[in-house]
This record gives C-alpha cells, structure tokens and sequence, in this order.
C-alpha cells in the first residue's frame, strides 16, 4: 500500500478511471427497448413478473370501477 497520501489519491484515481471505463462515460439511453429482456428466467423474475401484472390488472379494475 502506497504510504503517502498523494500517491494514495492517484491510486484511487486511476481505479475510479478504470471502473469508468468499463461502465460507460454516463448514463445509459433511457430506452425500454434496451432494457428488454435483462431479467433472467428464474422463479424469482416470474414471480415479480406475476406480481406486477397483477398490480396492473387491479389497477386498472380499480381505475374502470372508478369512472
């Protein structure tokens, strides 16, 4: 481990760089299309796919008993 602070900082900044690097300069394109798909199919994904669609469909019940 460096021992003095500023060889510490630049440690850091060359990590922080790194991991930037690899995430991507900024926020990615808030797209639903790209985020299609990223779930895996698992039990878990299903479940919180059911739920989901439940809440919607009651919801939406809820929204047509309303009007």
């Amino acid at each position: 481990m460096p021992e003095t602070l500023e060889k510490r900082v630049e440690e850091i900044e060359k990590k922080v760089a790194t991991l930037g690097a690899i995430v991507g300069a900024g926020p990615g394109k808030k797209d639903w299309l790209a985020t299609v798909g990223i779930l895996i199919d698992d039990e878990l994904s299903r479940d919180a796919e059911r739920l989901g669609r439940e809440f919607r469909d009651h919801a939406n019940d809820s929204d047509r008993a309303g009007a």
